[in-house]
């Protein structure tokens, strides 16, 4: 018995891993490979699109408020600060005239890559809330992990001490 509850934990843990990857896969997809595009964009308008693009997934997943945090409310994991980032920055811009001299586009599109980017050690990296891919289910998320995880741990030690021969 024990080693079928071990075996039916390791599916849910494996489950687990798997619908975090595909999550993390969806929202790099349809969210934020847009904002990295239009951070690197040298034309205004095409920034303005590729945000679009990533405001309309945001508002399709209601990513538009709310807090990443599980047990703590952290302002780096706040997600209405994140969608107000994308939207002001698109509205930036498109506040651009279209024939503005050239200093002035890149200077603008300098300020938005520095909102909607930072730097690190790995390189340059898309500003977004952690754990952004399951909300607002990550609490959800979290439980499922840690229950299964745990439950492997225990039902395949108390199986491992029943088959044990010494």
């Amino acid at each position: 018995m024990k080693f079928l509850l071990s075996a039916i934990s390791l599916l849910a843990f494996l489950a687990w891993a798997a619908a975090r990857i595909a999550l993390g896969i969806q929202f790099n997809i349809g969210c934020n490979d847009y904002i990295s595009q239009a951070a690197s964009s040298p034309d205004p308008s095409i920034a303005a699109q590729r945000l679009d693009a990533a405001i309309s997934y945001a508002d399709a997943h209601n990513l538009t408020s709310g807090n990443t945090g599980i047990f703590f409310t952290f302002p780096k994991n706040d997600v209405g600060f994140w969608y107000k980032r994308l939207t002001d920055s698109r509205a930036i811009l498109r506040a651009l005239p279209p024939g503005d001299a050239p200093l002035e586009v890149s200077n603008t599109l300098m300020r938005v890559r520095e909102t909607l980017v930072e730097g690190g050690k790995d390189g340059d990296a898309v500003v977004s809330p952690s754990g952004i891919s399951a909300f607002p289910d990550n609490a959800a998320f979290f439980w499922w992990g840690a229950v299964s995880f745990f439950a492997l741990l225990l039902f395949t030690a108390l199986a491992a001490v029943e088959s044990d021969p010494f």
